[in-house]
Formats: structure tokens, sequence, C-alpha cells
């Protein structure tokens, strides 16, 4: 459903990290996120910077996660 290995493996570590208390922060809605780069969510999955980038305008165009600027993060969606 996801797409691809990619996809399947930039939607685990985003899910892993948005439920992580340490890591993640809660919005009134409920919803959880996290300030992340392209790159860190590269070195973290051993995939390239691009290929995270192709795998989250994948997951956002299949409607698997939501992005929205955040808690005056002018540059984080």
């Amino acid at each position: 459903r996801l797409g691809g290995a990619n996809e399947a493996l930039v939607w685990t570590r985003i899910e892993y990290r948005a439920n992580s208390a340490r890591e993640a922060y809660r919005t009134d809605d409920g919803t959880h996120w996290w300030a992340a780069t392209y790159p860190e969510i590269a070195e973290e999955t051993g995939l390239t910077a691009d290929q995270v980038r192709r795998a989250i305008e994948k997951l956002l165009d299949g409607g698997f996660i939501r992005a929205g600027q955040h808690h005056g993060f002018s540059r984080t969606r």
C-alpha cells in the first residue's frame, strides 16, 4: 500500500519518531510531529536525502502522512 520499500522504511521511521515521547511534539488535535531534515531521516534509514524526499512526497500524495508548519518552525513542514 505504501508504494515501495523506501516509502515503507521512511514511514516506519516517521511512525517511530512521532510516537516517541522523547522526540515528538503533540499538538492540540492529538497529532504528533518532530523536526527532522531529509538528511537526518536519510542517516537514520540508510537512504540518501533525495530518496527520502521522494518517499515523503509519495507518502504525502498517498495520504499516509500530513505536512504542516508547526510551532514557529518557518521552514519545517
